[in-house]
Order: structure tokens, then sequence, then C-alpha cells
């Protein structure tokens, strides 16, 4: 509908409105509310603080080219922090320990911090491993953690990641924590491994990062759609072209996100497996979820497992995780199993 302007001559006091001008009045109302060609645009002033709230904004709308440089902070990112920690002074055989791991942050990952907890005087050590082991699935980032001496200090690295695209289901329900642990043949727990991510996540060939999220949770990211035509160079020589021609929605599905699961099953690949069990804390349990939750709060599940204040059981439970790794219900120290 056209904006139609009316004569100010047409509009005087004491002088009778045309039945015309009247149906233009009305008809200019929805011009200007749709924005139609001659009509009055709306001003920045026109628009109350917080008038426009999220659930007006389109997905995908608030694109790169509309945020200020400079204008995402620290707490926009979406971030979480990864636990890894080794007990340095092995109750089995009275050594240091050094262990290799997997980093949940893959190539999004900041620069670690240290920690130490017990007494004597540590060697305690962490470095970012040049390479990586091979196991097929591309670079893969590694973590060194270790000590030694006569130190019973174990050591803590602390490192604060770019998420992927949580949630996370494995099949049996959202997973709010992954812990993973190495227990050795007389039952120690030597390494933990805990965050929100699971290793396969961010290491592994398969791209589970999202450009957007809609109001059900769900990630979605933009694929370019390409098509090859063969060209000749100056030479006469025929070349291969890649054109975009379009592009396509796709959903980050579990599915998606689960797809390297059976490449990188745990965070400790590479390091000598001899007599030793890797375990998956049952991640849909009601104490994983607690621990989930004190690990956001700044309490490190890794700590409660090493100091023996959480116990694991000796039996796989029939959850769904990844391959070779025993997944056992864990319990507080001196209290009866949780459901």
């Amino acid at each position: 509908m056209a904006w139609t302007d009316i004569p100010d001559t047409n509009i005087e006091p004491d002088k009778p409105i045309l039945a015309t001008d009247i149906l233009a009045i009305r008809d200019n109302i929805t011009a200007q509310a749709n924005g139609d060609p001659g009509a009055p645009q709306q001003q920045t002033a026109g628009i109350a603080d917080l008038a426009v709230t999220n659930a007006k904004l389109a997905t995908g709308a608030v694109t790169q080219q509309k945020i200020a440089n400079g204008a995402v902070g620290q707490s926009q990112l979406k971030t979480t922090e990864v636990n890894y920690s080794v007990k340095t002074l092995s109750e089995a055989t009275g050594g240091p320990r050094f262990v290799s791991f997997t980093t949940l942050s893959g190539q999004y990952g900041f620069h670690p911090t240290l920690k130490t907890e017990g007494s004597g005087t540590p060697t305690v050590f962490a470095y970012i491993e040049r390479n990586g082991y091979d196991n097929g699935s591309g670079r893969v980032g590694r973590i060194t953690v270790g000590g030694g001496g006569t130190s019973d200090k174990d050591a803590y690295v602390y490192q604060r990641y770019v998420q992927a695209c949580p949630p996370y289901d494995l099949g049996d329900g959202e997973v709010p924590q992954f812990i993973f642990a190495m227990v050795n043949a007389n039952g120690v727990i030597e390494a933990v491994c805990s965050g929100q991510e699971a290793p396969w996540h961010n290491n592994g060939p398969t791209d589970i990062r999202a450009d957007y999220y809609d109001k059900h949770g769900r990630g979605w990211r933009e694929e370019p759609i390409t098509e090859t035509t063969i060209e000749t160079d100056e030479d006469g020589d025929p070349i291969p072209v890649i054109r975009r021609v379009g592009a396509r929605t796709i959903e980050i599905t579990q599915e998606m996100k689960q797809a390297d699961m059976t490449l990188i099953p745990h965070p400790f690949g590479g390091n000598d497996m001899t007599g030793k069990t890797i375990i998956l804390i049952d991640p849909v349990c009601r104490l994983t979820h607690t621990l989930a939750e004190m690990h956001r709060e700044g309490t490190s599940a890794n700590r409660l497992l090493h100091e023996d204040y959480i116990r694991i059981g000796n039996d796989a439970l029939t959850r769904k995780g990844p391959p070779g790794v025993m997944i056992v219900k864990p319990k507080w120290r001196n209290t009866k199993s949780q459901r």
C-alpha cells in the first residue's frame, strides 16, 4: 500500500474534510507500519529502551557485521573449565607419575594454570606437547601433567576453553559432566580428567561447532554448496575450479556430536596402559549432576576422587558410552550408593 501525501490546504480549521483524505489517513497508518515507499521511517529516538527483546530477533539475525569491534567481552564467550590431575606419588610404585592427556579444548583452549594439593616440596609441572599421538583423527591437542621428587602433592591443571556445541547425550540422557579416570591394578586412581565436553568433541575430524542456536537450544550451521567445473589455464591445460553456488543449513545433531567417539574414546591415549583400566563415572546419575554443579562453583571433582571422598564401583554399568571404557557408579564415602 503506497503512502499518500495529503496537502495541508485540505485540512484546515472549519473546513470540511474530504472522504478521500480520511481514507488516506487510515491507509497511511498501514503504509508507515509496512515501511512502504514515501512513508516516514521509524527513527532510533522512536524506539524505547529495551523495546527490542530476544523474542523479536530472528534466529541468526545478529551477524558478525552487526557486532562492533571490541564489543564481545569475556562474559559473552561460551566457555567452561576442564581439570586434569595426576597423583604424583603413586601408592603402587612409590615413584613419580607422568600422564599425558588429550585436551578437551582441542584448538580452542586458553593457557592452563597449575595448582598442587598435599604436603612436601613438589616437583610438579604441566606442558603442552608439540605433537599429539597418531590415532587417525588428525590434529589432537595434548598436555602432560606430572611431578616427582619426595613430594606427595597431587598436580592439578585447569584450562578454560570455548565450548563446541553442548548439550551432549550419549543415549541415556543429557550428560552434565564427563569424568574419566585411569585406575591401576591396585585400585589407585592415578589420573582424572573432568569437564563438560569429552575428548572427541573438539579433537576429531567432525566439526560440531554451531553458528547459532534456536529457541529450543539446538545448534545450527551454514555450510556452503559448491560445484566444480573444468577450465583451461593460459597454456590450455585443464584445471578444476571450485565455486560457491549456495548454502544449506544443517542441524548439529547428537549423532554428529558423538561421531568421533570411537577415534578418541578417552583422554588417556598414548600412555602406557599396562595394568590400567579407564573408567567413566556414570554420566547421567544424580551424583554426577551434583559434581557438575560443584565443578561450576569451583570444587574439583578430581580432588574428591584422589582424596577418596568419592569412591567408584567395580561393576560395569550398561550405559551407552565409548568403546573400551568401563562405566561405573560413584558414591560418597561411607554413604549409600547414589541412585
